[in-house]
């Protein structure tokens, strides 16, 4: 009876894709999800880990400001004069001007909340454990650079759309990643590559034509 009295939000409307045991780099997955939903106001893009734990979570989104949206993210991103030989993640190069808010699950089972500052706000860089994109920037064309397979795939979607006059930035959206979050773990190597790549991409190139 107290169930039949509850009002459940509606999500008839959301469509789902997964993609199982994926060996395809993120950003050809995702620009096929993209393709797939040209039509969409919002497309949600997520880890496989990543769990919303937001009620209001598709309001939050409608009503947000920005085209492309996250969960958290950097305010800046300061690239260090070793950039070519010593990897860093977007925690470290934004300098401690970050928002948002995530928890995540430790190896134990605990959970441990990491509020990076307040959201919602414009950011440079939004983490990638969770992307939104609205319909403005589906229909502007903005798509995932299919060069950076696993890792700056996120940072470079960002720097992509803010180069095309789109806003990227946090909402308040509680969520949990049920990880600590790869990092570069297990695969320096090709982290560093990707950082250069990225880089030389948005910043080398950058410099060169001014």
């Amino acid at each position: 009876e107290f169930i039949d009295k509850v009002k459940f939000p509606d999500w008839t409307w959301v469509e789902c894709d997964i993609a199982y045991e994926n060996k395809e780099g993120l950003s050809k997955v995702y620009n096929k999800s993209i393709e797939k939903h040209k039509d969409a106001d919002f497309l949600c893009l997520v880890h496989d880990d990543w769990l919303c734990n937001d009620y209001q979570f598709f309001d939050k989104v409608k009503e947000s400001k920005f085209d492309v949206i996250g969960t958290v993210g950097g305010l800046q991103y300061m690239v260090p004069f070793d950039w070519e030989t010593r990897p860093f993640l977007w925690t470290a190069a934004c300098g401690g001007k970050a928002s948002g808010f995530v928890q995540h699950v430790l190896p134990d089972g605990r959970f441990f909340p990491s509020s990076y500052g307040p959201a919602p706000s414009p950011v440079v860089w939004l983490d990638g454990q969770c992307l939104i994109l609205n319909k403005k920037a589906i229909e502007a064309g903005l798509r995932f650079d299919e060069q950076f397979t696993f890792d700056f795939y996120d940072g470079d979607i960002c720097f992509s759309a803010r180069k095309m006059g789109l806003s990227v930035g946090t909402a308040p959206i509680l969520a949990t990643h049920q990880s600590m979050g790869q990092g570069m773990m297990g695969h320096k190597e090709a982290y560093l590559d990707a950082q250069r790549r990225f880089v030389e991409k948005f910043f080398r190139k950058s410099a060169e034509s001014t």
